[in-house]
């Protein structure tokens, strides 16, 4: 039995959800990426070279616990005001266009998370809000 005929075999549903599913999947990873990492981002690493010296590596990032809740809320400010919008688009191109393009966009947007986070917390806030205004 070769893979074509797998695939003619199986009903269309069960790929549909599949692809669905990995796609919510993707989705929900880029939404809390930073939520995950900015713990790394702020809070200065020990590292213990020998038994009679440690080594502090400073934190990238001093910021605030407020400037930290904004970068992290800032995508959500994005994410809940494109969802009128994205029903009249999604009425007009497709849930699937959209639904893809938007996954897409999301992750080409999260490419530049490390250069924004570089340039300033309110680059990085700026991001976040177009990374969920494209969710």
């Amino acid at each position: 039995m070769t893979l074509s005929n797998i695939y003619n075999q199986m009903p269309k549903r069960y790929l549909l959800s599949l692809l669905g599913f990995f796609g919510l999947f993707n989705a929900f990873l880029l939404r809390s990426n930073l939520s995950i990492a900015i713990v790394a981002m702020i809070t200065p690493t020990i590292e213990k070279t020998s038994a009679n010296t440690t080594t502090i590596i400073p934190a990238a990032f001093n910021w605030s616990t407020t400037t930290q809740g904004y970068i992290l809320s800032s995508f959500f400010y994005g994410y809940a005001f494109a969802q009128i919008p994205a029903g009249f688009l999604a009425t007009r191109f497709g849930g699937r266009i959209l639904f893809g393009g938007s996954i897409g966009l999301c992750a080409f947007l999260t490419l530049f998370t490390p250069l924004c986070a570089q340039s300033g917390s309110g680059t990085l806030i700026f991001l976040r809000v177009l990374e969920g205004l494209s969710s």
